[in-house]
């Protein structure tokens, strides 16, 4: 991939060139204040992070060098994958060369297969992929090449993982998939494309509609900042040097958190709830008291909300759309819809609440479910699949810029004590 390497060369030495330059006249300029409410609540809001793949507006929502994430969705995961490592969406002529390079890079280790099978029975498909990615590290081109390369060159070996793993994480995604729940391997075809690799591996036949649906989930959560706790954690492991195997499974892990990555999962189970307690399409008032009595129980609801967005999440909209075509007549769906009308309409009337619509872990694992693929335990694993996109080029972009190790500092909570006066 000569093209991307000698644009990315160029891009890196001017980024280190201005940022550089920034600092030497501004550096002690105060972009933020901390309050001692943000250091006790995980800090929240507070401006520590430089990302510069991605932003989330708390109007606009998720912004992927600087294109809304809804100007994206006739966009492939590889048209994304270059515009978050260059900043532009790749020429006709790139993205072919680029898809040939992919595609000589898409295989698996020939042990892959054994080491999936002997894992634990019943392991959880999340610790499959993410122990599958930790053991392909042998194979790391930053690794073998770390103490030979200068620092400001690093971020050639880590283009070279980072091309490696954006192709092979589909793969792995399928055989994950099929090695945990007994399903004869269905290897795609020998030329297919990230997505048609990824759909046809899953479901075992080629399915156009799954395709397109497939498409938009990669895309619109492909990158979301690097403040969230799969993107930070594998920020900071990459930012001490540890190569992109190494980082990318720091963010699984950190995906695999109940209040992370399986909340799509966790919304899927409060429907399948509703449902068993209600009837598979119980009216709109019934749905009402049964989540209004969650509320005064003290409990969320999941699937609402967000940290940063103060609006209706665009990623969310996008995938509504393409369920509302296609299974607008499914009992599920016309549950989730009520569900999505009747949430935003009660924590509306709570004036906490600073956003009251449902986010995008409330439609994924629906429209997962709506699709066929009905393992919930496995949407974490598409999630990551897709999220590691961004990691990958985060980490890459890091090591181009420069970056230093991330190490901020602690306090204990008698000194703030003392601080506040108190």
């Amino acid at each position: 991939m000569d093209i991307l390497r000698s644009r990315l060369a160029s891009q890196f030495s001017d980024s280190r060139e201005s940022i550089g330059e920034l600092l030497r006249e501004n550096g002690e300029f105060v972009i933020d204040s901390v309050h001692l409410s943000q250091v006790f609540g995980g800090m929240r809001g507070i401006h520590g992070l430089v990302c510069d793949t991605s932003t989330v507006d708390p109007i606009a929502g998720l912004v992927i060098r600087g294109r809304g994430v809804k100007e994206l969705g006739a966009c492939s995961p590889e048209e994304v994958f270059w515009l978050l490592l260059t900043g532009e969406l790749p020429e006709y002529e790139e993205l072919f060369s680029f898809r040939q390079d992919l595609q000589l890079r898409r295989r698996l280790p020939d042990w892959m297969d054994g080491f999936l099978a002997a894992m634990p029975a019943g392991s959880h498909p999340m610790s499959m992929f993410n122990a599958a990615v930790l053991a392909m590290q042998g194979q790391s081109h930053f690794a073998r090449a770390y103490h030979s390369t200068p620092k400001s060159e690093l971020w050639q070996p880590a283009l070279e993982d980072a091309l490696d793993l954006f192709a092979t994480m589909p793969l792995l995604a399928v055989r994950v998939y099929r090695q945990r729940y007994g399903l004869v391997d269905k290897p795609g075809s020998a030329d297919a494309d990230y997505i048609s690799q990824l759909a046809s591996g899953l479901l075992g036949r080629e399915d156009s509609d799954f395709e397109s649906l497939l498409r938009r989930y990669i895309v619109v959560q492909s990158d979301h900042e690097n403040g969230n706790v799969c993107a930070l954690a594998a920020h900071v492991t990459g930012s001490a040097h540890a190569d992109l195997y190494y980082a990318v499974s720091a963010g699984l892990n950190g995906l695999a958190g109940h209040i992370h990555g399986l909340a799509a999962q966790d919304f899927i189970r409060f429907l399948h709830s509703l449902q068993d307690e209600l009837g598979s399409e119980p009216a709109e008032e019934s749905i009402r008291q049964a989540m209004q009595q969650r509320l005064d129980s003290g409990r969320v609801l999941p699937g609402f909300g967000h940290a940063v967005l103060r609006q209706a999440d665009p990623r969310f909209e996008i995938l509504y759309a393409i369920a509302d075509e296609r299974y607008q007549d499914n009992p599920l769906f016309r549950l989730a819809s009520r569900v999505y009308s009747v949430g935003t309409e009660l924590l509306k009337a709570h004036p906490r609440v600073k956003n009251p619509y449902p986010n995008v872990d409330a439609i994924t694992g629906v429209v997962l479910q709506l699709a066929g693929i009905e393992q919930l335990e496995f949407y974490t694993v598409l999630f990551g699949v897709s999220l590691s996109i961004g990691i990958l080029a985060q980490n890459v972009v890091s090591r181009g810029i420069g970056s230093p190790i991330v190490r901020p500092r602690s306090v204990a909570t008698a000194e703030l004590r003392a601080l506040a006066g108190g």
